[in-house]
């Protein structure tokens, strides 16, 4: 019956459940991670593509977490590599030799990437990838699609647009009304702007 070869016991992982839920909202560090209160699984460890909760169930793992660990878990080449970029300091608020090398990898590897900009996360490269697309085009408006990962930290309208949906509404004309809007710059200086809507 499939419905047998599907069960799995979750008694550890529903007992972790009901004491995260009370320091993490939905139990999870990301809403991505909660499966139902029922469902909830935390990981023990992972090897290769696979994974084990608390329970010792074994799972294939397609997430991969999210892209980074594409070779997989626990991979004795990348974990090297790892420690190897550890023993120089780790992090730094500065460039390295390193950062050159990767990024002529990368240009080598996508003739097309003729430079090469790093970010800390998926979220702060989709960012950056917009504000560029809209300062090449010139043009405020973009698509977003339903269902992506990234999709959730990006605003679905920028303030200029919202700006002159609200003169439009109040003018109630056909004419495009100017607006003047307002906003603060990543450094924390205030701009401002007049523009036909």
């Amino acid at each position: 019956m499939v419905g047998d070869a599907m069960a799995r016991n979750l008694t550890k992982n529903n007992a972790h459940f009901a004491r995260a839920v009370q320091r993490l909202p939905l139990g999870v560090a990301s809403n991505f991670r909660y499966w139902g209160e029922d469902r909830t699984i935390y990981v023990k460890h992972g090897k290769g593509a696979r994974i084990v909760d608390l329970d010792d169930n074994e799972y294939v793992d397609y997430r991969m977490g999210y892209g980074p660990a594409i070779l997989g878990y626990a991979d004795e080449r990348v974990d090297a590599a790892a420690r190897d970029g550890m023993s120089v300091g780790g992090v730094f608020a500065l460039s390295t030799e390193r950062e050159l090398k990767v990024a002529e990898r990368i240009s080598k590897m996508v003739p097309a990437a003729e430079l090469v900009r790093f970010s800390n996360s998926g979220t702060e490269a989709v960012m950056a990838g917009l504000r560029l697309a809209r300062a090449f085009t010139g043009k405020d408006d973009y698509v977003i699609l339903e269902g992506g990962y990234r999709r959730s930290a990006i605003r679905k309208s920028n303030p200029t647009a919202k700006a002159c949906r609200s003169a439009r509404r109040a003018s109630r004309t056909s004419s495009r009304p100017t607006t003047r809007i307002n906003w603060k710059t990543s450094s924390g200086a205030m701009r401002t702007a007049s523009r036909a809507c």
